[in-house]
């Protein structure tokens, strides 16, 4: 244990600062106490200090009377230590609303104190900034009139904001800076009255005065996903040349959130579109002027115009007096589609941009009142289904009006008469085409065939009332088909609708003559397909295995067989198909065969090839 004595003074404020601390063995502690000057009076104990940190720091509450006062230092059981000790004063000021005060200390363990007054009910924010000291290696604390904490954070080399809003009490506060453990270094500290540096979003215009190579921080409250822009105008100097740097800086400080760039004096000042709020919080409009200049402006923060556009609905108006703002327009849309983005009687220079539903840009346009009044944006078709956003930004200090609106092609509606034709049977198409009466052309084709889009044109005809009818006749297979408006003077082209069909489609029946049947006698499966005047060949399958082909002939095939064991077998006809019939295959018949009666059928059949009536007659057998 090691005893060291100091002198001070009642009321005065002093840091401890322990540094290179090393033990033998290693990785030890000490532990740190001052006391009163009866040298018993524990003043403060300072708790253990470790070596694995090279030391640390204590803060001695104010000195209750003037005398000699004690540190006892003691290492953990069985250690010895090595240090050196550092007592400081508080480095003191006062802070003035606006101005910044730069605390700086190379002795560990030495803290800040600086004071200004406040008023009950005022609105305060402490700027935190420009530190050289490492991540939460410090705490600033603001302490009330009454000596209890009003509100705290730790600093670093980030920017952060402490804000105080509607104080309870008139009075002297304290802004304690606290440096942790043993480092040293400097923060620059700034008051703020936010009755004259607050922004209000759709507010009144801010005037501000920024003094000789002094800049100001300007506060916003926001919320997230708001979209806003800032408006600098009016902006003059006594100094011809030079301008005023902004930034937007997040609430934890931590960084920039919009570099908006320099705006030169000569013109006068500028918008920016501020990137989209990522948290809710206290933001900070920084303006810092030129070197050697003093400047005045007027600051503008507004929310950005926004409402849905409706597709193929009357344009929105897009108009706006104030400085900086924008507009922000979203529309649905589907995967696949065209669309177009049209604007029309621009009065202000700026840019319109589309932005795909994943924020990526998809195009961005300039537009002004002379030469790009009017112009459209084409989607010649979307790539992913969602919102869709058009964001209108200003340039300069422009200001006025735009029409936005959004076209698609108009729905296209395509039914057919069924899904499955025989060859031969004309496929029946009809198109409806919504829209403001339209008329114009459709064309029917078939999807990935042979013209140059890849499609196969099979029919065109105009619009009667909005409708027409196609009968097509197409070849066996499968056809799919695609109806496409080309549009009118009303109504926007390109809407197309598809289905499929089969033509050529057959179906097989398979009759046995005797079911069950009798064990050596013959059997007859007879087979009936439904078809365009079906050819080709029949093959006859017993539990997946061959037992015979027949050739169609009049849409009929047929073989005999006989079994020379009893059992069930599960027979199977398969259509080859021809040219004009797609191949098919019958329904599973169960075949017994059983030791019966001899059994005598006969089969009856329309004039269509129908089975309409089986009689069946038995005659004694083994």
């Amino acid at each position: 244990m090691a005893n060291y004595t100091f002198t001070g003074n009642a009321g005065q404020n002093l840091g401890l600062g322990i540094s290179g601390l090393s033990t033998s063995p290693s990785g030890g502690n000490i532990s740190v106490k001052v006391l009163a000057p009866d040298n018993s009076t524990v003043l403060v104990d300072c708790g253990a200090i470790y070596a694995s940190n090279g030391g640390g720091s204590c803060n001695i509450p104010a000195l209750p009377s003037s005398g000699t006062y004690s540190l006892r230092i003691t290492p953990n059981s069985g250690a010895t230590a090595n240090f050196s000790a550092t007592l400081s004063s508080d480095v003191t000021g006062t802070l003035a609303y606006g101005v910044t005060k730069a605390f700086t200390t190379t002795r560990v363990g030495q803290n800040g104190r600086y004071s200004f007054a406040a008023t009950a009910g005022q609105d305060i924010s402490l700027l935190i900034f420009g530190g050289s000291f490492t991540a939460n290696n410090g705490l600033v604390t603001i302490i009330r009139p009454d000596g209890s904490t009003q509100v705290s954070t730790y600093f670093d080399t980030s920017t952060k904001v402490l804000s105080m809003r509607n104080l309870a009490a008139t009075g002297i506060y304290t802004v304690f800076v606290d440096p942790a453990v043993t480092s040293t270094g400097s923060v620059n500290l700034r008051t703020i009255a936010d009755a004259g540096n607050a922004l209000t979003i759709d507010g009144g215009v801010l005037g501000v005065s920024l003094a000789q190579n002094q800049g100001n921080d300007y506060i916003f409250t926001g919320v997230a996903g708001q979209r806003l822009g800032l408006g600098l105008s009016g902006l003059t100097s006594a100094s011809s040349g030079g301008g005023v740097a902004v930034s937007i800086i997040e609430p934890d400080g931590s960084a920039v959130l919009t570099d908006c760039g320099s705006y030169a004096i000569t013109s006068g000042g500028g918008s920016c579109a501020l990137t989209v709020l990522p948290v809710s919080g206290n933001y900070i409009v920084r303006l810092t002027p030129s070197s050697g200049i003093s400047a005045t402006a007027q600051l503008l923060l507004s929310s950005y115009l926004n409402s849905m556009l409706t597709v193929n609905a009357d344009p929105v108006s897009h108009a706006s007096m104030r400085v900086g703002q924008g507009g922000y327009y979203r529309f649905s849309a589907k995967q696949g589609q065209r669309y177009t983005l049209k604007w029309a009687n621009t009065s202000f220079m700026g840019t319109i941009a589309l932005y795909q539903p994943d924020g990526s840009l998809y195009q961005q346009n300039v537009i002004d009142a002379s030469t790009n009044a009017s112009g459209s944006l084409v989607v010649p078709s979307a790539s992913m289904n969602g919102l869709y956003s058009v964001v209108i930004t200003p340039l300069g200090l422009e200001t006025g009006s735009v029409q936005v609106g959004i076209t698609a092609p108009v729905d296209v509606s395509m039914t057919t008469s069924a899904d499955e034709y025989v060859y031969g049977q004309p496929v029946i198409v009809n198109v409806v085409v919504s829209g403001k009466t339209p008329t114009g052309t459709v064309v029917i084709s078939e999807v990935a065939s042979q013209d140059s889009s890849g499609n196969a044109v099979l029919s065109s005809a105009t619009l009667v009332s909005g409708r027409q009818t196609f009968r097509l006749a197409l070849p066996s297979g499968s056809h799919t088909l695609k109806a496409e408006y080309e549009g009118d003077v009303r109504n926007e082209g390109g809407g197309f609708s598809t289905a499929t069909v089969q033509v050529g489609v057959t179906d097989t029946s398979l009759l046995s003559s005797a079911n069950p049947v009798a064990l050596t006698k013959d059997v007859t499966y007879q087979v009936k397909i439904r078809g365009a005047s079906p050819s080709g060949s029949v093959s006859f399958y017993d539990n997946d295995s061959l037992i015979g082909t027949a050739v169609v002939s009049g849409g009929a095939a047929s073989i005999t067989t006989n079994y020379a064991s009893v059992g069930s077998h599960s027979i199977v006809a398969k259509y080859s198909g021809d040219a004009n019939n797609l191949t098919s295959t019958s329904n599973t018949l169960i075949e017994t065969v059983a030791v019966i009666g001899v059994v005598d059928t006969t089969y009856e059949y329309d004039a269509a090839g129908r089975l309409i009536h089986v009689k069946s007659g038995s005659s004694n057998g083994q």
